[in-house]
C-alpha cells in the first residue's frame, strides 16, 4: 500500500469496542469522513453491531478508484463499475448507520 490515509481523533476503551470520537479519516484529494465511531469485535461476527454516526463525509470516486490497496488484497485497486465512476463524489452529513450486517438502519 503506497498512499496516504490521514487520521485524526480521540481513541477510548478496549480493542474489541474501540471508540473513536471527534474522528477525522483523509484519503486521496479531497476525501474526508468526520464522526464517531465505535468499532466492533470483528472476531465475533454473531454478535458484530454497528452503531456509527458520520457528521460529515465526502467521497470522491476519483479517490476511491485511484486508491492503491494492499497486496495483500488480490487487486491493486478498486473497481466501481462504470456507473458509479460516472459520479464526481457523495456527499452526506448527519448520516447514522446502526444494527448488524443482516439488519441494518441507515438514517439521514
Amino acid at each position: 500500500m503506497e498512499d496516504f490515509v490521514y487520521l485524526k481523533g480521540d481513541v477510548s476503551d478496549v480493542i474489541n469496542k474501540l471508540a473513536l470520537t471527534n474522528f477525522s479519516l483523509g484519503f486521496g484529494k479531497v476525501s474526508k469522513i468526520q464522526g464517531d465511531f465505535v468499532l466492533p469485535n470483528f472476531e465475533d461476527s454473531s454478535a458484530l453491531k454497528l452503531n456509527q454516526k458520520i457528521n460529515y463525509a465526502y467521497i470522491s470516486v476519483e479517490d476511491l478508484t485511484n486508491f492503491k490497496l494492499p497486496k495483500s488484497a488480490g487487486i491493486t485497486k478498486l473497481n466501481l463499475g462504470k456507473e458509479v465512476e460516472r459520479l464526481a463524489f457523495f456527499e452526506t452529513k448527519n448520516f447514522q448507520i446502526n444494527g448488524t450486517p443482516s439488519d441494518l438502519s441507515i438514517l439521514f
